[in-house]
């Protein structure tokens, strides 16, 4: 997130940069005529350059869903292992909501089938947060910025 908003205003530094030293050069070979018309477009890139919403403020909206099912190719090559035991986890989810509501909806529904089924299937679901977890721990984007002293 921070290189995104660094790159960001290196790009926007970078931008007024050379809208400046445009503007400053056309000064010197232009007519006056020509010249407002080179500012006024100067202007405007300038103030769209002010006001196009930054890519963090887009990042910052939420967590999108191939972020958190990890569709993303990892850094390092050790990330491959927690990345796939959590997509065989997210299946064998699927899997087994899709096949355990069949057979309590085939079978005598029981209080305790139900208890062993949610039970069952919320374990499931926490091997898999916690394998989600270790990937970006492993691939490095899970770690908390350093403080520096």
């Amino acid at each position: 997130m921070r290189q995104l908003r660094f790159k960001d205003l290196q790009e926007r530094t970078q931008a007024v940069a050379f809208w400046t030293a445009w503007i400053e050069a056309q000064k010197l070979v232009s007519s006056p005529a020509a010249f407002s018309k080179h500012q006024a477009l100067a202007q405007r890139e300038l103030s769209d350059l002010a006001t196009f919403p930054a890519r963090e403020a887009a990042a910052a909206t939420g967590p999108r869903l191939p972020n958190i099912l990890l569709f993303q190719r990892p850094k390092r090559s050790w990330t491959w292992i927690p990345q796939t035991l959590f997509h065989l986890t997210c299946i064998l989810s699927v899997l087994y909501m899709i096949v355990g509501l069949n057979d309590l909806g085939s079978q005598q529904l029981t209080a305790g089938r139900l208890v062993i089924y949610v039970a069952s299937l919320t374990f499931i679901l926490v091997v898999a947060a916690a394998l989600r977890q270790c990937a970006l721990l492993v691939d490095g984007l899970g770690q908390r910025p350093r403080q520096v002293r």
